[in-house]
């Protein structure tokens, strides 16, 4: 990742995060983003902040938060306000605080901001109020709020507002060549608008009588016409109890094809709504797929990993989300060497930006393709895909783009000295770690020394294996085999075993974390090793003594398995990589635990991991968190740049779950197989209803007794599929 200076970071305040498609807003507990705050607030679309402030002021003061109420499709949030001490333009003196309600409702929808506000008075007097608009906008990109510096900028003009003052204007011609605007438009024309350089004060006058109100909408729209209807209805006339209305209406609509999830312990069942519900959101028209955003506000954009990461997460609930992430990824592989974007022939993207400076190439993510494992990744979803949802047609469709995406994963093997999957940025530029852990500092050796390229990641060999088989067995069941299958098995036998032998360290009896250009190892225990069980690169004792370490006090914190382990040099709880827990980072070790039957740690590290989500205000999973011991039911200690929500943190539990019931699938006649079923101790019976399975659905309940669960089928409907239940 690119550095984020602490100086773009709004410390201290309640951050109201709403999204819509390509739109994305970071607010305060008010629903503003104040003019005094040059941070990270504001409204956000393809990676430009269109508007930096946005601002309410009553009287000359601002308004005090009473309440906020999210709703669960991250797209509406309703405020309660009320006022200060403020002045009274009547009487003299003051009008005293808590006379008048504020209710403001915000929604997104279609890519526009609709916001509506309710002013009621409470007193038994009448007042005159004047209602400041403050609006402005810089139109910075992403990375220049992220904190990065531009030697050169592009113009910005002069507001103007329409003759009858219910349109304001904001526009900047940027270094791209592309002219970008915001438009403000209200049904109530404005009494006055005074503009200034880069924004304007829209000034509402009017006379409140007691328990009378007044009604104030806005519309907002990114370079286009503003659209004034919401949900179909004409917004200029909408009232604020038919805008919730409407809001309701909306959330009542299914977010995502997902079967329903009822738990004798309420807490899950929120869980995953809430979870479901920042995925739906994160889901973003990308031309003709939907592709989950990694997070807001900083990863608002499509990321190779963490799409590929996410999309598997859903497997087998929503598989329709990594039919879209694939067809993304193999329609984005690399075709040409580009030593400025790290692209290369067959690799798969790492992050695509659409910004003003990714278009000027001051930054490279024009796409950018610096990610060693993103390629492999794509090949398992890939095969994994197909598995559970038997599209056949889907698999030859695209079996040319992961053929070539093998093939590349092939290549770098073949030419590296000591025969493994490594990386190197070809530009200062580029991100010089390219595995998931992409800062500076995270691949290190045991005396804290940074690990010099070319890099080889442990976790990365193993998705090279498991890639090369699945592509061995994709390609024996689809009848494309022509010898090639049997030559990738072999590859990833030999993988394997050179791998036991450059990175198994018998001293400490665990993977070492990677190989650094020189072939020397890093004798570090990282969560990194827990990727090799994911990706079955371990043999079983192997398996079972990593297992080991990542259950040790060094490594899980009581809230979940740490990126360092706490007894390394490096180790710093505080960091982004090097001792901080990441649910996504947990949930593929929870998976790889369950390959090697390691039940009593998949037991332990859920438990943890479900309690923290329980433990949360939104019972949602943020990025990332601190290291720190767990002490009692506190939560975690939160790390101040982490995304919420973010896409492969609200995976985290649908994986987890995947993993607690053992459930797999082949392609091919197999049936749905469920593996010695288990349940954390919260959970005692879970019912899941209309799961789709290829073309067949089913309802079923898992109990847990005193030794084992059961699994009974409730229902199942169309197709002839199967089920089978391992002890």
């Amino acid at each position: 990742m690119y550095y984020i200076p602490s100086e773009a970071l709004l410390p201290g305040i309640n951050k109201i995060v709403l999204k819509d498609n390509e739109l994305f807003t970071i607010l305060n507990e008010t629903g503003e983003s104040p003019r005094i705050y040059e941070r990270e607030l504001g409204f956000y679309f393809r990676d430009t902040r269109y508007l930096d402030t946005w601002e309410l002021i009553l009287n000359g003061q601002a308004t005090t938060s009473l309440t906020v109420e999210p709703r669960t499709n991250a797209r509406s949030y309703v405020f309660m306000m009320t006022n200060r001490d403020i002045e009274s333009i009547d009487y003299g003196g003051r009008i005293p605080r808590d006379r008048l309600k504020i209710l403001r409702v915000i929604s997104l929808d279609g890519d526009q901001v609709y916001e509506q506000i309710e002013i009621v008075n409470y007193d038994n007097l009448p007042h005159t109020l004047e209602l400041e608009r403050r609006v402005a906008s810089s139109f910075n990109d992403i990375f220049e709020v992220r904190g990065m510096r531009r030697p050169e900028r592009g113009q910005l003009h002069h507001p103007r507002h329409s003759e009858d003052r219910r349109t304001l204007s904001l526009r900047y011609s940027g270094l791209d060549g592309k002219h970008y605007e915001t438009i403000i438009w209200s049904p109530e024309p404005a009494t006055d608008v005074r503009l200034e350089d880069n924004g304007a004060v829209i000034m509402h006058s009017f006379r409140l009588a007691p328990r009378s109100s007044f009604t104030l909408r806005y519309v907002i729209a990114f370079d286009r016409t503003p659209i004034k209807t919401y949900v179909g209805m004409a917004f200029g006339t909408l009232g604020i109890e038919e805008h919730m209305r409407l809001v309701s209406i909306s959330e009542s609509k299914p977010r995502l094809p997902l079967p329903i999830f009822e738990a004798d312990d309420p807490f899950l069942s929120r869980a995953l709504n809430f979870a479901a519900g920042d995925i739906a959101s994160l889901l973003t028209d990308r031309g003709d797929v939907l592709y989950p955003d990694a997070g807001i506000p900083w990863f608002c954009a499509p990321f190779g990993r963490d799409g590929l990461i996410t999309a598997y997460q859903m497997l087998p609930w929503c598989p329709g989300v990594a039919e879209g992430v694939l067809a993304f990824a193999f329609s984005r592989l690399g075709t040409k060497y580009d030593d400025f974007t790290d692209e290369e022939p067959g690799k798969v993207f790492h992050e695509e930006r659409y910004g003003e400076m990714a278009r000027t190439r001051q930054v490279p993510f024009i796409p950018y393709y610096g990610s060693v494992d993103a390629t492999p990744l794509a090949l398992i979803l890939f095969g994994e895909f197909i598995a559970w949802t038997d599209k056949l047609a889907f698999a030859r469709h695209w079996w040319e783009q992961a053929r070539t995406a093998l093939e590349w994963v092939r290549r770098k093997i073949a030419k590296d000295a000591f025969g493994f999957l490594t990386y190197k940025s070809a530009m200062p530029t580029g991100l010089k770690n390219q595995g998931w852990k992409d800062s500076h500092d995270s691949v290190m050796h045991e005396d804290g020394k940074l690990a010099e390229p070319a890099i080889a990641l442990c976790e990365v060999q193993g998705y090279a294996y498991r890639a090369l088989l699945t592509m061995a067995r994709l390609a024996k069941d689809l009848g494309l085999a022509n010898g090639d299958a049997d030559i990738w098995a072999a590859e990833a036998e030999q993988l394997k075993q050179r791998f036991s032998q450059k990175f198994w360290d018998p001293a400490r009896k665990m993977f070492v974390l990677a190989l650094d250009g020189h072939g020397n190892p890093c004798r570090v225990m990282a969560s990194n090793q827990g990727h090799c069980l994911w990706s079955w690169i371990a043999d079983q004792g192997q398996a079972q003594s990593i297992a080991g370490h990542l259950l040790s006090d060094g490594m899980f914190s009581g809230y979940g398995i740490r990126t360092l382990g706490a007894t390394e040099v490096a180790y710093n709880p505080l960091s982004y990589h090097n001792g901080s827990v990441w649910p996504h980072d947990n949930s593929l070790i929870a998976e790889g635990l369950r390959y090697y039957d390691c039940l009593e740690e998949l037991g332990h590290l859920a438990s943890a991991m479900l309690g923290v989500a329980e433990l949360m205000p939104d019972y949602r999973l943020p990025e990332l968190y601190c290291g720190f011991p767990r002490y009692g039911n506190t939560p975690p200690v939160p790390y101040d740049v982490a995304c919420k929500p973010q896409a492969w943190a609200a995976g985290t539990l649908f994986l987890m779950l995947k993993a607690l019931l053992g459930l797999g699938m082949s392609v091919g006649e197999s049936p749905l197989v469920f593996r010695a079923p288990i349940l954390p101790e919260q959970i005692k019976s879970l019912t899941v209803r209309r799961l789709p399975i290829r073309d067949y659905e089913l309802d079923f309940v898992v109990r847990r007794g005193a030794l084992t669960c059961t699994v009974e089928l409730l229902r199942k409907s169309g197709g002839r599929g199967q089920i089978m239940v391992i002890k």
